[in-house]
Order: structure tokens, then C-alpha cells, then sequence
């Protein structure tokens, strides 16, 4: 009889993203799961592998066994060092509304390190381990949680209502446990097709959500 290993398959819930995924696996790399053959679905159903969507299937492949030269009967000491990803954080509006001050401070709070960042052109960028789930961005003292892997793919109405709430074009935010009226995302819908020079029908369509994505970056 051959040798029939079970797949393993990871079903993604909400906040996992493939580099999470992969860390959590112990990869070192995205990129060897997502370029796995049985994952030739997901690569088509998702372009993004940091986008996924709750109850996507991520098949989990072997990984291969690596070997380091040392000496015997000494003791070594072996350190995995964790992946990080770049986060890139919108703070136009908060510049906008403040007017007392050109460059506001900012904080990114961290479970492992507190990283004080400058703004520049309304966007902050840092890399963070993948280990971290809930930083908080403080800007003067006002505290935004940041959801890292919450946002969905757009082709889903909660990724679109999570980018037009993010854009500002929803007073708040997408919530799976409360209803949302269908008028409400239309007409934030129509709103961002008007700014972007659009067909306005209210109606998320592929273009739209091509726009959408470019308009948010991701």
C-alpha cells in the first residue's frame, strides 16, 4: 500500500493573511504556499494572497527539511527570525482637519516596540512583524486601531464597504453582526464613481472596483 499522506488544509477566518498564515505554519516564505500547486484555485479566485476572504482554503504544503553545518558535541543556538510586512497608513484627512499643526506626531504602538514615525506625504510607512496583530497608530494623542488582514477582497460587498468607509465615503464602519442597507453602500457607491469620473450607477461593477482598489492601494 503507497504511503497517503492527509492534506493539510488551513480554512482562513478573519485577520489572516497568507504571510500570517505562512508564519503560523512555521515558512519562512509566502511565497512557497502560495506557489503550490493545489493552491492554483486560490491563486485564481484571489489576486491579492494578502487579501483573503473567511472560509477560503489554503492548502498547507510539506516543508522541506534544510541542514546547517556545525560542529559535535558543542552546544549552538538556532534563531528564527520572523517575517515582516509593510504597512502604508492614509493620514490625509488627519492632516487635513488639523490645523494647528503641519506635521502631527505620530506613534505606531506595537506588542514587541513603539515606533515613532514622520509623516511624509500623508502616508506612513513601517514594517512590523507578522506576529503582530493589533498595533494602534496614536496621532496626538488620539488613538486609531489599525486591523491588519480585516480588509476583504473587493469583489465582496464588506471589502468594498471597508474601503469606502476607510476613503471616507461611509460614516462607519462594516460590522458582519449589524445590518447594512444595500442604499447605503450604493450611494457611497456613487459618490466614489462621481469623484473618480465614473459611470455613476452605484453599482460596484469590475471597473469600479479596479478604481477602487488603485484609489485605496489594495
Amino acid at each position: 500500500m503507497g504511503d497517503h499522506k492527509k492534506k493539510l488544509i488551513h480554512k482562513v477566518k478573519q485577520g489572516d493573511y497568507l504571510a500570517s498564515i505562512a508564519s503560523d505554519y512555521g515558512f519562512g516564505s509566502w511565497e512557497e504556499i502560495w506557489n503550490h500547486d493545489e493552491n492554483e484555485g486560490l491563486r485564481t479566485l484571489r489576486e491579492n494572497p494578502q487579501v483573503l476572504y473567511p472560509g477560503d482554503q489554503v492548502s498547507i504544503p510539506e516543508k522541506t527539511q534544510q541542514s546547517e553545518p556545525a560542529a559535535t558535541e558543542v552546544r549552538h543556538r538556532f534563531i528564527r527570525k520572523f517575517p515582516k510586512i509593510l504597512i502604508r497608513i492614509d493620514i490625509r484627512d488627519r492632516r487635513k482637519n488639523d490645523t494647528d499643526r503641519e506635521d502631527p506626531e505620530c506613534c505606531l504602538k506595537m506588542r514587541h516596540e513603539d515606533a515613532l514615525l514622520s509623516p511624509e506625504e500623508d502616508i506612513l510607512e513601517h514594517e512590523i512583524l507578522v506576529t503582530e496583530k493589533n498595533p494602534t497608530l496614536l496621532v496626538d494623542g488620539r488613538t486609531y486601531p489599525i486591523h491588519i488582514g480585516h480588509l476583504d477582497p473587493v469583489d465582496k460587498e464588506s471589502g468594498q464597504w471597508k474601503r469606502l468607509h476607510n476613503l471616507g465615503y461611509l460614516p462607519r464602519p462594516f460590522d458582519s453582526k449589524s445590518k447594512h442597507e444595500k442604499h447605503e453602500l450604493e450611494g457611497a457607491t456613487a459618490d466614489f464613481q462621481a469623484d473618480q469620473d465614473l459611470q455613476i450607477d452605484g453599482v460596484c461593477g469590475p471597473k469600479t472596483q479596479s478604481q477602487l482598489i488603485d484609489v485605496h492601494g489594495s
